[in-house]
């Protein structure tokens, strides 16, 4: 992550769902896991077989994912 952004990482209070797809060629899966280290209380899903689009991709997965978080 570039570093302004990973300095603010820190300073998010809400809840946070970090969603990535395993084969993403655009942003690597090691940019996921900075923020979901740095973020408190953040949670990381990465979903196989799916690249930098998981809400395209993988969408049932991804909306059924996105609707038990917001439920929580």
């Amino acid at each position: 992550l570039i570093r302004p952004l990973r300095q603010k990482l820190d300073t998010i209070k809400n809840p946070t769902l970090i969603i990535w797809g395993k084969n993403d060629r655009v942003i690597p899966v090691a940019h996921a896991q900075v923020a979901v280290k740095n973020i408190p209380g953040a949670r990381l899903e990465l979903f196989d077989k799916c690249g930098h689009m998981p809400m395209f991709e993988c969408p049932e997965k991804f909306n059924k994912l996105v609707l038990d978080f917001l439920a929580e």
